[in-house]
């Protein structure tokens, strides 16, 4: 089949899992461009009632963060919506079988990996909220890993999203080494980009510092607080021996759309940048850090916010759009992978992230040893 048919035939169907996920072409450019698919305005809709749940809700995640700092198991109850998106499209009938076994008013549990999936996911920007530019924050990430950075007894642990292990080293977050534990209860976990060239972990969000966790805080005051911790740590964004990897927060700026105004969106993306950027996210000011995806972590890559934002980028972001002979094919995304498929690619990810991550770990084991 020609690519270009191909790529139009993906955009109309959807094979498991969320339409918005940046892992599939986005919804405004595929198949047609600005083609504006069936659903269109559900966004919003599920912003709107996140929000108002995080009003109504909340909870106590000093247990939570102690379990994914010690590594530990635990199971926990699956709403509504998680039971919907935990039926596989491929055995629908299975699911059926199994949910019939399940007595009335009994809560379905699950077995929750510790460092599997705790990342909050974003979705592409779709709809573009009516306070944008009064209730969003803009973070322009570099290529990198996405992972999950845990600092306690000693030592600080980097895990892929899916939860593979990628290295074990020093630092001198709280509970990272020698120097920084002083109490069982003292440890950090991190939201970072690790940028393997230059041996740095750009921190997109922080979750716990010193045992304090801030799930449950507003995004606006969570990024103060680790722009705050990360200045008041001495050494932590530097290298050393007992700091081998710099932790550097990411900045983010407000999504005005005046080039005029310093820090604004508009002002931020007309520059260029001094290392290769992957694309943008943007988070509303009032959302916790949630497990999983969330309606309020939306992103675009930086050659489509002309299209979906009406704001000028530098012409170096739009070199980086995907070149397309026929206007009708939008190769922007990998084709769109049945579920059962993507449990198998997911489980070799693992497996080559695990053996990657075994081959870091030995170029820091030398200095692990003489630090800790």
């Amino acid at each position: 089949m020609d690519d270009s048919l191909l790529y139009q035939f993906q955009g109309f169907f959807s094979v498991g899992g969320d339409v918005n996920a940046p892992t599939r072409p986005h919804p405004t450019f595929s198949s047609l461009y600005k083609h504006k698919r069936a659903g269109y305005g559900e966004q919003e809709t599920r912003r709107r009632r996140l929000l108002d749940e995080q009003r109504s809700r909340r909870r106590d995640h000093a247990d939570y963060v102690r379990k994914i700092a010690e590594g530990e198991e635990w199971e926990e109850e699956m709403g509504e919506e998680e039971l919907e998106e935990d039926i596989d499209p491929d055995h629908v009938d299975d699911a059926s079988a199994a949910g019939a076994d399940v007595k009335e008013g009994e809560k379905k549990k699950r077995r929750v990996h510790p460092y599997r999936n705790q990342l909050m996911m974003s979705e592409w920007l779709v709809d573009v909220p009516p306070d944008f530019t009064d209730n969003w924050f803009m973070t322009v990430c570099p290529v990198g890993k996405r992972c999950l950075v845990i600092a306690n007894k000693r030592t600080t642990l980097a895990y892929s999203r899916i939860g593979a292990f990628i290295n074990c080293f020093p630092s001198l977050l709280p509970g990272g080494c020698r120097r920084t534990f002083y109490s069982p209860r003292d440890y950090c976990i991190l939201d970072c980009i690790l940028h393997s060239p230059s041996r740095t972990f750009f921190v997109l969000d922080l979750m716990c510092w010193g045992g304090h966790p801030v799930y449950d805080s507003d995004r606006e005051f969570r990024a103060f607080w680790l722009h705050t911790k990360i200045a008041e740590t001495k050494g932590v964004g530097e290298h050393a021996k007992i700091n081998p990897y710099a932790f550097k927060p990411l900045d983010s700026f407000s999504c005005g759309r005046d080039p005029g105004v310093e820090g604004s969106m508009a002002q931020v993306l007309s520059k260029s940048w001094p290392l290769e950027v992957d694309g943008l996210l943007f988070f509303h000011k009032s959302s916790h850090y949630k497990r999983g995806t969330s309606p309020l972590a939306v992103w675009l890559k930086a050659h489509m916010v002309s299209d979906i934002l009406g704001v000028p980028v530098a012409e170096e972001f739009l070199e980086c759009a995907p070149r397309m002979s026929d206007p009708l094919a939008t190769p922007l995304e990998p084709p769109i992978t049945p579920a059962s498929e993507k449990r198998g690619k997911e489980e070799e990810d693992c497996e080559t992230e695990m053996a990657s991550g075994a081959l870091m770990d030995s170029q820091v084991k030398e200095v692990d040893m003489t630090s800790s």
